[in-house]
Parts: structure tokens; sequence; C-alpha cells
């Protein structure tokens, strides 16, 4: 609990009151999902919130396989991807962010099982599987890691649950309610 909590808090202290300067998002393969037209999206490569003197990215991470937070731009971590924004300018929601200050960021972790060769649980480690960031103006940013099942004919999620695996959802405005699946 204490690693969770002192990460936590280094992430908290590292981008609150920070104003933020531009949003970006970061897409590895040609297809992605736009959920709501210019809010929601579900990405495979990265986001990235720039700040007057400092990074915060959420992206893919080659080594570990999965989704992680970073202090860093996210060019360090995409190197070696071919990668292409997409332009957010369209949503008015991304002209209200810009030049907000960031008045909080809460964590959600998840439990996560390392497995030995034989199948047998080599380590248990706690990894942050969502982000919220919440700004000034009443606005939050979401980051979450998730799999999904997506209903073609209602364009609606089914068996919406955290993966640390799975797809990054970016959701800007209010947040996108996924249920917590015991």
């Amino acid at each position: 609990m204490e690693d969770k909590d002192q990460s936590t808090l280094a992430w908290r202290e590292a981008i609150t009151g920070k104003t933020i300067e531009d949003i970006r998002l970061i897409m590895i393969t040609e297809h992605y999902l736009e959920y709501e037209d210019n809010r929601i999206w579900l990405s495979d490569g990265g986001f990235e919130i720039q700040c007057t003197d400092a990074v915060f990215s959420f992206c893919f991470h080659d080594e570990s396989g999965n989704f992680a937070f970073h202090t860093e731009p996210l060019e360090t971590f995409l190197e070696g991807f071919d990668h292409y924004g997409i332009d957010l300018s369209p949503s008015p929601l991304y002209a209200q962010m810009k030049g907000a200050v960031i008045t909080d960021l809460k964590v959600r972790w998840s439990g996560y099982e390392i497995h030995d060769y034989d199948g047998s649980v080599k380590e248990k480690v706690d990894i942050p599987v969502e982000f919220v960031v919440e700004l000034d103006n009443g606005m939050n940013i979401q980051l979450a890691t998730i799999e999904f099942t997506l209903n073609p004919e209602t364009m609606s999620f089914s068996k919406l649950d955290y993966n640390i695996e799975g797809n990054m959802l970016v959701c800007l405005g209010e947040i996108f309610a996924i249920p917590i699946v015991e």
C-alpha cells in the first residue's frame, strides 16, 4: 500500500498547480475509435499533457507490454514506433483545456499477477489503471486502460473493465463511468 500511496503523492505533487499549455493524443495503428465525437477516444498510443514546466504522459510501454505513467514526453517511449497525432482542435473541450490549471490527480490501482513459467504466481504488483486529472474549470481528463466489447448496432460498450494490456480510453470533460467488476 505504501508504494501506491507514495507514487500517487509524487505524481500529484509533480502535476498539480501546473497550467496546461497543450494536450496531445498519439496513435500507433491507423485505425482508432472515436466513441463520442470530439470527446472520447480509444488509443493504442499515448496521451500527453504539456504544462509550463512539466510533462505528464500515459502511453504504451514496450518493455512491460502495458500502458504506464511517465513524467517525460511521449517521444521518449514511442521511439521505433510509427505513430501520428490526432487533431484535437475540432473539440470545443480541447480549447477549454488549454490554459486550465491542474487542481488534482486521482489514481485507480489494480493488482496484477506475474506468473512463472509453470503458471504459478511469481509476484503480485499494483499497477495504475486510471488517472483522472481535475482542472480548475471543473473539467477532467480521464485516462484509463480498458478492455471492452463494442455493440456495433448500438455503439455501446459491454463487458467494459480495467485491463493494463487493453486499450487506452481518453475522455475529455466529464468522467466516463467504468463499472468495477469484482
